[in-house]
C-alpha cells in the first residue's frame, strides 16, 4: 500500500514537473518572438508624397518678381533662358515665399551643356544658404541636397540617369511634412528626403549649361 501511494505521488509530481516545463517553454517562446515583431514594424511604415488638388500656376507671368544670383537670365517668348555656361550654381529666385506643402515643376531643355535644376526652401533672396537644390550634375547623374552656411553644397543623394541631350524634360519636387520627394519626367527619383529649412523662396538653377525653361509652375495645398 505504501509503495502504491509513493508511486502515485511520484507520477503526480512528474506530471506537475512536465506541466511547469511546458509552460516555461511557452513563455520563453513569447518573449523571444515579441521583440522580433516589434523591431520589424517600422519597416512596414511607408511615406507617400503629398497630393495636390489645386491647378498649377505658372511663375513666369511676372518677370519683375525675380532676382538673379549669378548667370545671364532673360525672359523670351513666354519662357526663360539662362545663357552663361562658364560657372556653377547660377540661381534665379522668385519673390513668393512658401511655408506649407507645395509642388514645384520645371519644364526645360538643355541647349548646350547639362546642369538644369530647381532650388527651393531658400530662407532669403540674398544667398542660397540653407536652401535645397535638385539638378543635373552631368549627363548621367541627378543630385539633391542643400547649401551649408558657407554656401557649399551638401549632397543628400544622387541617381544615375539617361543623358538628357537636348530633349524636353520635367523635374518635379513635392514638399510636405518636413520631407521632399523628387520626380524626373514623372518617375520617382528620391523619396522622403529630410528638409533643412521649413520654407522659403524657390527658383531655377543651372551649372555649366545654357538652358531653356519653357515653364515653372507651383501648386500648394
Amino acid at each position: 500500500m505504501e509503495t502504491t501511494i509513493s508511486l502515485r505521488t511520484a507520477v503526480r509530481g512528474l506530471g506537475m514537473a512536465v506541466g511547469v516545463y511546458l509552460i516555461a517553454n511557452m513563455l520563453m517562446a513569447l518573449l523571444i518572438v515579441r521583440p522580433q515583431l516589434t523591431a520589424a514594424s517600422p519597416d512596414a511604415v511607408t511615406v507617400t508624397p503629398p497630393t495636390f488638388a489645386d491647378t498649377p500656376v505658372s511663375l513666369f507671368t511676372d518677370p519683375a518678381n525675380w532676382v538673379s544670383l549669378g548667370g545671364n537670365w532673360s525672359f523670351a517668348d513666354g519662357g526663360l533662358v539662362q545663357a552663361q555656361t562658364d560657372g556653377y550654381d547660377f540661381v534665379f529666385l522668385n519673390g513668393v515665399q512658401y511655408s506649407r506643402q507645395v509642388e514645384i515643376t520645371a519644364r526645360f531643355q538643355h541647349v548646350t551643356g547639362v546642369g538644369a535644376g530647381i532650388v527651393f526652401n531658400v530662407p532669403n533672396r540674398e544667398s542660397t544658404v540653407g536652401g535645397q537644390l535638385v539638378r543635373y550634375v552631368d549627363a548621367s547623374t541627378l543630385v539633391w541636397g542643400y547649401f551649408d552656411p558657407a554656401q557649399g553644397f551638401v549632397a543628400q543623394g544622387s541617381l544615375g540617369i539617361p543623358n538628357p541631350e537636348t530633349n524636353p524634360h520635367s523635374l518635379t519636387v513635392k514638399v510636405g511634412n518636413g520631407v521632399y520627394f523628387v520626380e524626373l519626367d514623372g518617375l520617382p527619383v528620391a523619396n522622403a528626403v529630410p528638409l533643412l529649412s521649413a520654407g522659403g523662396y524657390l527658383g531655377l538653377t543651372t551649372s555649366l549649361a545654357q538652358v531653356s525653361f519653357t515653364d515653372f509652375t507651383v501648386r500648394s495645398s
